[in-house]
């Protein structure tokens, strides 16, 4: 849910909804730390400047301040009413910064572990926060679609920046402090003159997490930069989106997917398979139940190595079609994998903006084994950006309460995992405009306790 490099770039900081942090060395890709003492899910992390000690924020209303060699608690911070979402440590490492979905952020003391400030003003949840380089300003980021910009000393909001549509997830000073920069769920970023109040400019996704990662480090010229490549990017990923649909069908017509089905079409019908399916049988598979000529096992091996997400999509179609291959002539040993690659191809789907296709996997996979408790996770969600709001409501009211039984990631019902893909739809932008209010009405009928 949360992710922060090391000052060395040499180790990595995850918060999990396991109610844990973990530090990970980049190269050899294992955990070196792991940070215990919450007693809800981690969503915000953020290390020091000198690297020794992190900061983590909670569903559990705190945020903890820890020390890297020991792995120890140092500090609680406790005072927010809800959510703890962001969480950022002062350049001098003496106070720490927190939001929260009470609509508030807090400047803590360190030593002390009291509040020092409370900057009320958010009318929703303030989602991200940042420091000035001299320390003297802070910047937050709200579920209201503004930024505000707070004199330390008077606790007051000085500018406030309106402009995004959606909620704002993002928050970073230049290194001079003259300029800020706010990124949206809405898939755009906006950079504003503070002196001016002006906003100069705007980009698309992938600048935005370039130009945030790069925090202070940001020059002036650094962003006219960006701001000239981030046009262009634009004007690329909508004419990439528009693509989706016709480069997945050209792939589909293509003589390179019909010959790798006449291949797939080859193995399903030579001797060997029929020997393998003998000794699938007999669990006398090789090589751990993978037999390296399987073209199901090669079609997952390639999707778990692809990181694309339309290759992947792609790649799920030729899987799909070999498992209902095999699903004609053994329907029990392939059932749920077939049904388990619908859902998978219908959440790319999804991500891809091919909402109709994604409720027609999701249908033929609830056909293929409606036991699968997944797909149900996809069919709401598919019918809700559809547009079907009465029928994706009904799903919704069916499933929220009903036990998922992912209690190792943090998702103990289906209301756990919707309202985690709404946070994943809003980060990739894929909420189309027309859908925000029937996405925030759903949104409150999952969120409201009983």
């Amino acid at each position: 849910t949360a992710v922060a490099f090391s000052p060395d770039g040499n180790t990595v900081l995850t918060g999990s909804r396991d109610k844990t942090a973990k530090l990970w060395d980049v190269f050899s890709e294992k955990a070196q730390k792991i940070f215990v003492g919450h007693t809800d899910a981690v969503i915000a992390v953020a290390f020091s400047r000198d690297g020794n000690t992190v900061l983590t924020g909670s569903w559990d209303n705190t945020a903890k301040l820890w020390d890297v060699s020991s792995q120890k608690v140092k500090k609680t911070f406790v005072g927010h009413t809800s959510v703890v979402t962001a969480v950022t440590f002062s350049p001098d490492g003496n106070t720490v910064l927190t939001g929260s979905r009470d609509k508030t952020a807090k400047l803590w003391t360190v030593s002390s572990e009291t509040v020092e400030k409370t900057f009320v003003g958010h009318t929703d949840f303030v989602n991200a926060v940042a420091f000035s380089p001299d320390e003297k300003k802070i910047l937050t980021g709200s579920s209201d679609n503004t930024a505000k910009l707070w004199a330390v000393s008077s606790e007051k909001a000085e500018k406030t920046f309106v402009g995004h549509t959606s909620s704002i997830a993002a928050v970073a000073f230049s290194r001079d402090g003259n300029t800020v920069l706010t990124g949206s769920s809405g898939r755009t970023a906006k950079l504003w003159d503070i002196a001016t109040n002006a906003l100069e400019d705007w980009v698309y996704p992938f600048s935005l997490y370039e130009m945030v990662n790069e925090g202070l480090k940001i020059e002036p010229e650094d962003m006219l930069q960006h701001r000239r490549d981030s046009t262009a990017f634009a004007d690329k990923i909508g004419r990439d989106t528009t693509e989706y649909q016709r480069q997945i069908k050209a792939w589909e017509n293509s003589d390179a997917y019909k010959q790798h089905l006449q291949k797939i079409k080859d193995w399903e019908d030579s001797d060997e398979r029929k020997q393998h399916d003998a000794a699938i049988k007999k669990n006398l598979n090789t090589e751990g139940g993978k037999n390296q000529y399987d073209s199901v096992a090669i079609l997952q091996d390639s999707i778990k190595n692809t990181l694309d997400t339309l290759t992947k999509y792609k790649l799920y179609a030729v899987l799909i079609d070999t498992l209902k291959g095999r699903f004609k002539v053994l329907p029990g040993d392939n059932t749920n994998l077939l049904a388990t690659a619908y859902n998978s191809r219908a959440w790319l789907g999804l991500l891809l903006k091919q909402f109709k296709e994604s409720e027609q996997d999701i249908r033929a996979g609830i056909k293929a084994d409606s036991t699968n408790k997944l797909l149900y996770t996809n069919l709401a969600p598919a019918l809700l950006l559809l547009g079907k709001f009465k029928a994706a409501k009904a799903e919704y009211e069916k499933w929220k309460d009903v036990a998922l039984d992912l209690e190792e990631q943090g998702l103990e019902t289906y209301k756990d995992v919707f309202l985690s893909d709404f946070k994943t739809f809003e980060t990739a932008g894929i909420i189309p405009k027309e859908r925000e209010k029937d996405v925030s009405a759903i949104k409150k009928l999952l969120e409201k306790r009983e």
